[in-house]
Formats: C-alpha cells, structure tokens, sequence
C-alpha cells in the first residue's frame, strides 16, 4: 500500500509539473499573440489613417481595376477636363488620373519600382507618383501613392525665373560698364566730327548745304544720347520736363529718312499726330525711342510698305500707335517680344530694342503694348501720361527740340530680312 501511494505521488507531482510547463508555454504564447495583434492593430490603424489622409493619394491595384483607394485619390481621379502629360522625357499623354494609376502600375506589378511627375496644363496642375510590387495572396498586385506637386512646380519655376533674372541683370550691368567706356570714346569722336563739319558747312557751296544739315543734325542727336547716358550715369536718374511728342516724332522720322527711303523696296511713313498737350520725357531719349520703333518695322518690311504713325489725346494720357504692313509678330514670339536679349534677329540684333522702349515707358510711367493687326502687320500702342505743369514752366512752354531734319542721301542701307525683335 505505502509503494502504490507513493507511485501516485510521484505522478502527480510530474503532471504538475508538465501543467506548469504548459502554462508557461501558454502564457508566452499568449504573449506573442497579444504582440502580434497590437501590431496588427498598429498597423491597421495606420493604414486607416493613411486611407483618410488628404494630401497624399494611395491605392492598391490589381490588373485594371483599383481594388482600394483612400478619399485623396477618389477626389484627385475624378474626371478632368484636359490630358495628363509625364513631365519626363517619354511624354506619355493619359485621358484622367484613374487610367494614369492603371497603366503606371503594371511596371510595378512585375516587380519594378515606377516614379514619374504627370501635369495638366489645362488646369495647372501637378502630380508626383511612386509605385511598388506587392502581394495579395498569390496574386501580384502594385501599391500606388500620388501625391499634388502643383505648389513645388510652381515654386520652382519662379526660382528658375529669379535665377533668369539675376542672370539678365549681371549681363546688363556689364553691358552698361562697357557702353559707359564706348560712350566716352564716342563723345570724342563727336565733338571732332561736329568741329570738321563746321568748317565744311563754311566752305561749302549751296549745293551740298541739305545733306550738310542732316549729317549735323545727326551728330547733335548722337551727341544728345551720348550726353544722356553721361548725366544718367553721373546722377542715377534722368532729367524729365515737358515736351511736345509730334515735334520728337517728325525728329525721328526726319533721322530716319534716307533708311527708309533708299533700297529696293523703299518704305514711307504716314504721320497723323495732332498738337496734343504737353507729355513729361526727356527729349533725347524719346527721339531715340522713335527712332528704334522706326527701325523695327522697317526690318518687318522687308518688301517695303508703308508705317503709320497715329496719335490723340484721351483723358489722362496721349496714346500713339505706330503700325507697319509687314507679317506681324510670330504667336510664339509675342509673349515675349519685350524680354530683354529676345531676338529673332539671329546675330544682327540685340534683343534690347523693345526692352528698353518699355523701360522708357514704365519709367515715364507710360505703357506700351505690342499686337498684330487684323489687317496685317503689326501695331505698336504706346500711352504718355500728360505732364503736369508748374507755373514757372507754363510760362517757359515745352522744352524745345528743334526743327524737323530735312532728308539727305547717303549710302544704302543692308539688306532687310523680315526680322522685328
């Protein structure tokens, strides 16, 4: 009896034991569950916010159907008006959103990562994309998200743009040291060309006097540029009064006379500009204002025709237009015709012309605008706010600018190509 109620102590003691190691066992078993579903449940939370996130669209897509997508990308693959275009090299084209997740997500599903940037130029509007492989059970399937870029894009377009302009700024401040040292040569030139036409003009006869006036008015009017730059340069600014623009046009006409006149295909220039009250300028620099715009569209015309020069006064301002009969600005060209260093000219032109015509503009606090006409050709609108009068210079009047240039003959002049800007 004692050997039969030990052997059962005995057994009860080694089935405590495997319980108690079973429990253990239990109670680590129990504890990688409750790991593992916080984990699930981590994750599930996090998938859920990502489901309701706002900026960033994600989707899962199996084949060509999307098997679950957050609110972000319902909103972002409604269907829009207008094409989405990969801002890449290959230039893919996609009607709307949804067929451009479909057909960017069947690399993924082969096991490749895909990103790219899509943009509607519609509607102004961009997206990155990044896909990667997955599983769903045996089936492969591709994770995307996409995500608004349409701010970033922005921002760095105008960063491009500042850099664009600093760079246009460093070129004219070069530009501006190297015409200071030009100018000063040129002065010198002047004032000895000015002194040997002089002596001419006394020895000459009557015959040779017309063409002798003309090269003297030219000189006095290269003179009068070169002296503007001089005194912008000495005083940061230049010297405005009131002047009277058809005076400053028959100038620029008269200057530009022979060039217009001469070649194959001569050019005439209509002028219709009544006595319009006084607009503030600065005489020199408005003659050679209409002097470039003159040239201009004489370079449009490369068969010849005819520039009409237009003016009236409106309540606040003197608006004159200058139109030619040649082609007209180029669609892609117009935007731009009056950027600085812009030019269709090739190597013959500065793109500086038009440029600085709006820089004398804006600083008269005028404006200028450029258009083609219906009719063909080109038009020129430029608006001069009328100068207000103190009464010292009502009783001066106007600036004077001297009497029209009479026309002279020289040599031909090159060749025009059809070029404007």
């Amino acid at each position: 009896m004692a050997g039969a109620r030990g052997n059962r102590e005995v057994g009860v003691e080694t089935l405590r034991r495997k319980y108690s190691e079973l429990g253990r066992k239990y109670a680590t078993l129990v504890g990688r569950l409750d790991r593992r579903n916080l984990v699930h449940t981590a994750v599930f939370q996090l998938g859920s916010w990502g489901l309701q996130m706002r900026s960033v669209a994600l989707a899962t897509v199996s084949g060509d159907r999307i098997l679950l997508a957050n609110t972000r990308f319902n909103q972002l693959s409604r269907p829009l008006r207008g094409t989405w275009r990969s801002r890449d090299l290959d230039g893919k084209t996609y009607p709307d959103l949804r067929s451009l997740a479909i057909a960017e997500a069947r690399p993924a599903r082969d096991g490749r990562v895909v990103e790219g940037r899509f943009g509607n130029e519609e509607l102004g509007r961009a997206i990155s994309l990044h896909a990667e492989p997955g599983r769903q059970g045996k089936e492969r399937i591709a994770l995307l998200m996409m995500e608004e870029i349409s701010e970033q894009i922005q921002r760095d377009e105008e960063m491009q743009r500042g850099r664009e302009g600093l760079l246009i700024r460093e070129r004219l401040r070069v530009l501006g040291e190297l015409a200071a040292a030009v100018a000063h040569d040129l002065g010198n030139t002047l004032r000895g060309a000015g002194f040997e036409l002089a002596a001419l003009q006394r020895v000459s006869d009557g015959d040779h006097s017309e063409s002798l006036d003309a090269i003297a008015r030219r000189v006095d009017l290269a003179s009068q540029v070169i002296g503007r730059l001089h005194d912008f340069a000495r005083s940061g600014s230049l010297a405005m009064g009131p002047v009277r623009l058809q005076r400053i046009i028959e100038q620029a006409v008269a200057v530009t006379d022979i060039e217009l006149k001469e070649g194959a295909h001569p050019i005439q220039v209509k002028v219709a500009v009544p006595l319009l009250p006084p607009v503030r300028g600065n005489v020199a620099e408005l003659s050679l204002l209409f002097v470039n715009l003159l040239r201009n569209a004489r370079d449009a015309m490369p068969k010849g025709g005819t520039i009409t020069i237009a003016g009236r006064a409106t309540e606040r301002d003197a608006l004159i237009t200058v139109a030619d009969q040649g082609e007209g600005f180029a669609s892609q060209s117009l935007p731009r015709v009056f950027q600085a260093f812009f030019t269709t000219k090739g190597t013959r032109g500065t793109g500086l012309g038009l440029w600085l015509a709006r820089s004398t503009m804006s600083r008269l606090g005028g404006s200028i605008e450029a258009a083609n006409r219906p009719e063909g050709g080109a038009v020129l609108s430029l608006r001069f706010p009328f100068a207000q009068l103190s009464p010292a210079e009502r009783s001066r009047g106007p600036a004077p600018d001297g009497p029209a240039l009479p026309a002279a003959r020289r040599r031909r002049p090159a060749p025009r190509t059809g070029s404007r800007t």
